[in-house]
């Protein structure tokens, strides 16, 4: 994230603050979140592909149901 497009105050109120006032800054922060997102993923698949275990690499059926069940939101 460029800090001389948003300035050294990356709290969520500052950052949101000059989003609105600036269209260079809020593509700064887009651009940012762009690029984060693409090299999460990218892990993500490389520890699909390393990993020897897939079937346990993600929970499955009622216990997975059960859990989705405590973050819904109200």
């Amino acid at each position: 994230l460029p800090t001389n497009e948003i300035g050294g105050d990356l709290s969520l109120p500052a950052v949101v603050r000059k989003m609105v006032d600036s269209a260079e800054s809020c593509d700064a922060v887009v651009s940012f979140c762009e690029d984060v997102m693409s090299q999460k993923e990218t892990a993500e698949r490389e520890r699909e592909i390393s990993n020897p275990f897939p079937a346990r690499s993600r929970r499955t059926g009622r216990r997975r149901r059960a859990d989705n069940a405590l973050f819904q939101p109200p």
